[in-house]
C-alpha cells in the first residue's frame, strides 16, 4: 500500500511539474487570442494532480483524466 501510494504521489508530482515547468512557461503566450481560457485549463489540470496526490478517491483521479483530456485540443499530434 505504501508503495502504490508513493508512486501515486510521484506521477501527480510529475504531471504538476510538466504543466508548470513546460506547458505554461514554453507552449502557453500571452500573445494567444485564448490565453487566459488556456491558463484556467492548465491550471485545473494541476490543482485535479493536487487532488489525486491527496486522496485515494477515484473520482480525484477521473477529474484529472478529464482535466488533462480538456487540454488536448491545444496540442494536437501533427504529421510530418
Amino acid at each position: 500500500m505504501a508503495r502504490w501510494v508513493m508512486n501515486k504521489e510521484k506521477h501527480a508530482e510529475s504531471i504538476i511539474n510538466t504543466i508548470s515547468n513546460y506547458f505554461l512557461t514554453q507552449r502557453v503566450k500571452s500573445s494567444q487570442k485564448d490565453y487566459q481560457e488556456r491558463l484556467v485549463k492548465h491550471h485545473t489540470v494541476i490543482v485535479s494532480a493536487m487532488k489525486a496526490k491527496q486522496n485515494a478517491d477515484m473520482k480525484a483521479v477521473e477529474a484529472l483524466h478529464k482535466s488533462i483530456d480538456a487540454l488536448a485540443p491545444y496540442y494536437v499530434k501533427k504529421k510530418h
